[in-house]
């Protein structure tokens, strides 16, 4: 009894010494355990130091610890946070469900239905890697962060100077330096449809690769801003009740980035239920917000005592289905918000109204998809679609479960299509005629010819993400395969055939050596192949951290090569590659990014050998570039396109438009890095440069280490141009001009003068006319001047 009344005491004391340690804890050091708000206060005096005694007694925290850094050295007051993603929670470890409900191996970011899954987290406030602790830097940089648990941490440091980002920390870890690189301000405006600003409207941009959630709001311009900014990859959603959700991924690179939203208001549908000619009141109306996979929520309205309804709410998708149900009668309509149009330009209506939904007797329809040996057909894809006159018809799409088993639910009864497609069998067309009621409808389909196998490399190992194509015997390459699949993570792959017969199965030229096979359908084979050697590596910027979404290409060292591309790839959300080349032997490898006004490139040589080769390739942190763009008198050329390229390779990058001069001729990049670089410049009615400077090719200026600004000058294209008509004087509409056959209605025709000089001319009818000679004249021609001929005719 005496050492229990002892015992309460030295809890007591015990609780009191661990308070005033962490009361006297280091200042900043908050721990945020299992919290997402970084501004959450768990240490308040005299509140919470209790409830950590628990914890600490039988769980001892960790701490990271280090120094701030940048350019100058060790950087004082910089916030510093420690963040960690949850399995199976945060966004970035979520992967893509697709339109079956199956978990893929994209993640959530990848589907190609991003804005809907995403956002349902967003507006739950869910998903979102934690702020679990934060402090400031000391004076002489350093920093701790405590109360840790054990585990990897992405580190974060904030300043006016720039943002650091260090990933995959370990509790515990010590000497860590935290490097403040360079940041990005993020900022745009929010319009409503009538492009008035929106005032109040919540900005949420998403770092994907870590899911941690930056938070702005619209003022009353519609202006939002973040600052400072990671650089990376973003989702950004902006949200305001009443409006329908926009979003947009974003690479954010520059040091600069703008980003615009339109916000509309929700679509609104109105109409009325009847029995007859009878007003229902009470009935159910149910919107889906698709017409095939629904990902979106359904929204419910009740009709009133007048049997109106309404349904606002915000649907991403032009297309609905309404479904009305009253004392076991219903109805369903397709609803289309898309405007009347005669042409490809298709608008969309605010809102659809004066909506009849009559009840009547409605059918259901389930089944079992089912092969010739009655075993279930699992995901099979089954279409419906109903015959209606005067209008679109209802329809959707389900796919069976692992029993073979479908279900379309309260559909119109009437004459209707079903469609149903699975691998291994054909097609299936099928026309029924639905009496109200409830139907069981059993669907066999026919197997066909199937090519499964397994790819595997000279060791046995399954070869992922290979192609495999089907073609018929002796059918040309420039033709469509019959089928096509990349192989799975198991090596696996299924085609499917015709009939049974000999196929030709074309594997590799990806990440093997392609090969040629003659099979018999059906089969089931283990292809052997041989990997191609993999240069595999890792870009970064000038801070360390991985940049993302970058083109990478590996070139030829073959200065007599035409076309120097062998291999292309991408960064990965770490800034990781993989690409594979033809053979052993020596190439370059070259990074390239081109958003909006950066552009960065690096590049390196390699030897690869038949074990393959890493490479680590870094982007330099830049400087700011102008180029003024001018004609040959001197004045500034506005709408021009400059881009800044590599020289390394030899084609031109087409998916890249590159940068538009302003009204004074000049447009400035905000940052260009990389060795033997060059400005390309185009114009419309403008042919080459007056000064080319680039060695590689004569149409680039090139640069030179520390240019910051560049002058182009553009000649103006000028043409000599004439009328061909015959001895009647009728245009002749088809002819040669130096060779080259051209028709004119009118006998139009011009030549473009490259140089200053005599210019020579032939013009031949076509066909040739009996009796006639073609016509020959030297000219004498000046650039930039343009020449007109007037009319030209046949001789004699």
């Amino acid at each position: 009894m005496r050492h229990r009344k002892m015992m309460g005491p030295a809890l007591v004391a015990l609780a009191l010494v661990v308070g005033l340690l962490l009361w006297t804890r280091p200042e900043g050091a908050t721990p945020e355990v299992g919290s997402g708000d970084p501004t959450a206060n768990t240490s308040g005096p005299g509140s919470s130091w209790l409830s950590f005694v628990p914890a600490l007694a039988t769980k001892p925290t960790l701490s990271i610890r280090g120094t701030v850094r940048g350019e100058q050295g060790p950087v004082a007051g910089a916030v510093v946070l420690a963040s960690m993603t949850v399995a199976g929670e945060s966004l970035s470890d979520l992967p893509c469900v697709n339109a079956s409900g199956q978990k893929t191996q994209k993640s959530i970011f990848d589907c190609h239905h991003l804005l809907t899954p995403v956002f349902e987290y967003v507006s739950r406030r869910q998903g979102e890697a934690p702020v679990v602790a934060r402090t400031t830097s000391a004076a002489d940089g350093s920093f701790s962060l405590e109360g840790l648990k054990a585990g990897n941490y992405s580190l974060w440091a904030e300043d006016p100077s720039g943002v650091g980002l260090r990933q995959d920390v370990a509790a515990g870890s010590t000497g860590v330096d935290l490097r403040l690189g360079a940041s990005v301000r993020l900022w745009g405006h929010v319009l409503d449809a009538r492009r008035a600003p929106v005032e109040g409207a919540l900005i949420t941009a998403i770092f994907i690769e870590h899911s941690r959630f930056f938070e702005a709001f619209t003022d009353h311009e519609g202006r939002f801003q973040f600052e400072p900014l990671p650089r990376g990859e973003y989702a950004l959603f902006v949200s305001r009740e009443g409006q329908v959700f926009q979003g947009k991924s974003l690479h954010a690179y520059p040091p600069e980035a703008r980003s615009f939203f339109i916000l509309d208001n929700p679509h609104r549908m109105s109409g009325m239920v009847l029995s007859g000619e009878q007003p229902v009141a009470g009935a159910e109306v149910r919107a889906h917000g698709s017409v095939g996979f629904d990902n979106e929520s359904d929204y419910t309205a009740r009709t009133d005592d007048s049997g109106q309804f309404v349904i606002e709410a915000p649907f991403t998708s032009p297309v609905f289905r309404l479904v009305a149900t009253h004392a076991g009668l219903g109805a369903v309509k397709r609803v289309s918000f898309y405007a009347p149009s005669e042409t490809d330009l298709r608008e969309t209506l605010p809102e659809v109204n004066g909506i009849i939904l009559n009840l009547a007797p409605l059918a259901e329809m389930e089944g079992l998809v089912r092969d010739e040996a009655n075993r279930p057909v699992a995901g099979a894809r089954s279409s419906y679609t109903s015959v209606e006159r005067g209008g679109p018809g209802d329809r959707f799409m389900v796919m069976t479960n692992a029993e073979g088993r479908y279900r379309l639910g309260v559909i119109t009864p009437g004459v209707s299509h079903l469609r149903v497609l699975a691998r291994g069998h054909s097609e299936l067309m099928e026309k029924v005629d639905l009496l109200p009621g409830k139907h069981v409808v059993d669907l066999t389909l026919s197997s066909i010819p199937v090519i499964e196998g397994i790819l595997v490399d000279a060791r046995g190992q399954p070869v992922e993400g290979e192609n495999v194509e089907l073609r018929l015997p002796e059918e040309e390459d420039d033709k469509l395969p019959l089928d096509r699949e990349t192989t799975g993570p198991d090596g696996r792959f299924a085609l499917d055939a015709q009939h049974p017969g000999t196929y030709q199965l074309e594997v590799g030229n990806k990440r093997t050596r392609w090969q040629r096979l003659m099979v018999e359908a059906p089969a089931r084979l283990t292809v052997r192949t041989e990997r191609l050697p993999s240069v595999t590596g890792e870009l970064v910027d000038e801070t360390g951290i991985p940049v993302p979404n970058v083109s990478i290409r590996l070139l030829s060292d073959d200065p007599t090569a035409s076309h120097d591309l062998l291999a292309y790839s991408g960064t990965d959300r770490h800034g990781r590659f993989s690409m594979c080349a033809p053979k052993p032997g020596h190439y370059r490898v070259l990074a390239e990014l081109q958003k909006a006004t950066v552009t960065h490139i690096a590049s390196q040589e390699v030897e690869v050998g038949e074990a393959g080769a890493q490479v680590r390739l870094r982007f330099e942190a830049g400087q700011p570039l102008t180029v003024v763009v001018v004609d040959r008198r001197g004045q500034p050329l506005e709408d021009t396109s400059v881009s800044v390229e590599s020289s390394l390779r030899k084609w031109s990058d087409h998916s890249y438009s590159g940068e538009r001069t302003g009204p004074d001729g000049r447009v400035t990049f905000q940052r260009v890095s990389g060795d033997a670089l060059e400005v390309h410049v185009s114009k419309a009615d403008f042919w080459r440069l007056a000064n080319p400077t680039s060695a590689a090719r004569p149409g680039a200026v090139r640069l030179n280490p520390g240019d910051s600004e560049v002058r182009a000058i553009l000649v103006r294209q000028a043409f000599v141009s004439g009328r061909f008509v015959g001895r009647d004087g009728e245009p002749i509409t088809a002819f040669t001009v130096n060779g080259e056959a051209q028709e004119d209605e009118q006998g139009g025709f011009a030549l473009p003068i490259e140089r200053t000089g005599i210019l020579s001319i032939d013009l031949a009818p076509l066909p040739a006319v009996p009796g006639t000679a073609p016509v020959h004249l030297s000219v004498s021609v000046q650039e930039e001047v343009d020449l007109a001929l007037g009319t030209l005719s046949v001789g004699p």
